[in-house]
């Protein structure tokens, strides 16, 4: 282990990046439909990361830094459920 990450000095090249400024957002809708007393079916879709908020300067490489990341950590992505009660 290099000696200046173990007493968290600044590691030459290193570089402090303010990153861009992202929005999350997120949007969930259900309904219930009552077939029995016994039994209810609930469907439900929604969508996360409206706005595509992505990070959009990775680092890349065999010496790459895996702890380079913000923001949100999955792409817009829709979904669609059933739960039966």
């Amino acid at each position: 282990m290099n000696e200046a990450i173990a007493h968290g000095d600044i590691i030459e090249g290193e570089e402090l990046i303010r990153s861009e400024s992202f929005f999350d957002l997120g949007f969930k809708i259900n309904h219930t439909i009552i077939v029995s007393k016994a039994l209810k079916v609930q469907l439900n879709a929604g969508i996360q990361n409206i706005f595509n908020s992505t990070q959009h300067d990775h680092d890349r490489g065999m010496f790459r830094d895996a702890g380079f990341i913000y923001g949100p950590c999955q792409p817009r992505t829709i979904y669609f459920g059933i739960v039966i009660k």
